[in-house]
């Protein structure tokens, strides 16, 4: 991964983690669970209304806000930045061409997610389901061809789709790509069982190939295979299980918006948080601009990349503050390509991902479908784990034209005419530094510790669940957490 400390459980002993891990299933079925869009709150008591500051008007944060807000509490949300939606971010480009940061499509299978664009009437584009292809170990193929494949494959990898057989593989473990998307999941059992291994390690012990580990790979990207199997699972599952891919039509950020639109003037724009101090239990927020705030209750969604910038007062757990250190997060370099028309498609070749491989440009995705501009083709690339780092060390003028050459390079036939082009590198983003991460191999501990309120102080974000990643994740612990301050607080309040 690109700023990567390895897993140690140093300070932390093995008799704590398992220890811990018989109160984990518990404790995150009871977060998740509660958190369920079908969780009922209208027979549990309300709280005292409360004054509450949330730090980040990400996802977590507006959908801790806008739920305690519909509870009658006294919402104040600080933002680092100059607009809403954290990692969902939308860019309109050249002839209309939708730049997606950050999350780049939902899948249907996202409950919260699109009860949210349903309930607030967001429209939504298709997005092609992937016929790949891939490029490794010096040799490439096609997903339309898949009797020509050039490696050494076994029965169960030849002649079927590479996300076809990963299930399989799943499948003879007893993990099926539904279950491990429930509210309860993972119980005290699977949480022992996955915590010690990856992606990789699972699939090798099902039988699967040394080669076809390495096409997942290219499939999946730089994480897929190295990613510890406790949130690796449910990552999967919503890749994979499900082809039906959409994006919110002229932008995603129209999803935070909307939730945003319902709060108003209670959010803060450009409010830097730089300490939280507990004293007798009120929360005092001050900001880099010399502003004071004040509350019976904190809802934080700071990225933990950056959370050490915060003085807290007093300081935060040893837990909490080793997790920080420790847990694991990519930068992620982005380019965006739009050409005359998606002439890979005469190809056979398209969708999310289009082409994936072991080279340096790594994987191409082809979201044409997404613009609004007609006949024009859209691709963009997603570079992590260390591959983006010879292109981030150009200017940023030569980005974006770097690693289109490189692909050409490898594959002349796929572009026609480039029309535009742009990069985006999320370690230059001062309020996170990296573009996604979460707890590691046996560092599962991190996902019950951040569940943890610090006195007056509550945590939410993607990465404090085990569907780290993804705006599904961060809606739960959003919920999660308002639900921590108010057990009342209903999910069904969350309409326009």
């Amino acid at each position: 991964m690109g700023e990567k400390i390895e897993p140690s459980t140093q300070g932390v002993s093995r008799r704590s983690i398992l220890k811990s891990a018989a109160g984990f299933g518990a404790l995150l079925a009871a977060g998740e669970m509660a958190a369920g869009a079908r969780a009922k709150a209208s027979d549990v008591q309300p709280a005292e209304r409360q004054s509450v500051i949330v730090l980040g008007a990400g996802m977590s944060g507006l959908v801790a806000g806008l739920l305690l807000h519909r509870a009658g509490h006294d919402v104040t949300i600080l933002e680092y930045q100059n607009r809403v939606g954290g990692r969902i971010w939308s860019q309109t480009m050249r002839n209309g061409l939708i730049a997606e940061h950050g999350a780049g499509h939902f899948k249907s299978n996202m409950p919260h997610v699109f009860d949210l664009i349903s309930r607030h009437k967001l429209p939504l584009v298709s997005l092609n389901a992937p016929l790949t292809r891939y490029q490794v170990d010096g040799k490439t193929a096609d997903s339309a061809s898949l009797f020509s494949w050039p490696w050494d494959l076994n029965a169960i990898e030849r002649r079927v789709g590479v996300p076809t057989a990963v299930i399989r593989y799943f499948l003879a473990h007893g993990f099926n790509m539904h279950s491990v998307l429930a509210d309860s999941w993972p119980s005290e059992e699977i949480f022992r069982r996955l915590d010690g291994i990856t992606i990789g390690e699972l699939l090798k012990t099902a039988g699967a190939s040394d080669a076809f580990i390495q096409i997942f790979q290219a499939h999946i990207g730089e994480g897929g295979v190295n990613i510890g199997a406790l949130s690796g699972l449910p990552n999967l599952a919503f890749h994979l299980s499900n082809e039906n891919s959409y994006r919110i039509a002229d932008g995603n950020q129209k999803l935070p918006a909307a939730l945003a639109a319902l709060l108003g003037d209670r959010i803060i724009l450009e409010a830097v948080v730089r300490r939280v101090a507990q004293r007798g239990g009120k929360t005092e927020v001050s900001t880099a601009d010399g502003k004071t705030f004040r509350a019976d209750r904190v809802v934080c969604t700071i990225p933990p990349t950056v959370l050490n910038e915060v003085d807290f007062q007093p300081a935060l757990s040893e837990a909490k503050l080793k997790s920080i250190s420790q847990m694991i997060w990519a930068k992620t370099l982005k380019v965006f390509v739009q050409t005359r028309t998606p002439s890979w498609m005469k190809r056979q070749v398209y969708g999310w991902p289009m082409v994936g491989s072991d080279r340096s440009w790594q994987r191409a995705f082809d979201v044409s479908d997404n613009q609004a501009a007609g006949g024009l083709g859209t691709v963009f690339f997603s570079l992590e784990g260390g591959a983006e780092e010879s292109f981030v060390a150009l200017p940023k003028s030569r980005r974006a034209t770097a690693v289109i050459e490189a692909f050409q390079t490898d594959n002349p036939d796929l572009f026609d005419e480039v029309l535009a082009s742009e990069s985006f590198y999320w370690g230059d983003e001062p309020w996170i530094r990296a573009s996604l991460g979460g707890p590691g191999v046996r560092q599962g501990w991190m996902y019950q510790e951040w569940a943890k309120p610090e006195g007056c102080i509550h945590f939410a974000g993607d990465w404090t669940t085990c569907k780290r990643g993804w705006t599904e994740g961060a809606i739960i612990s959003g919920i999660r957490a308002a639900r921590q301050i108010d057990p009342a607080a209903s999910w069904e309040s969350l309409g326009a």
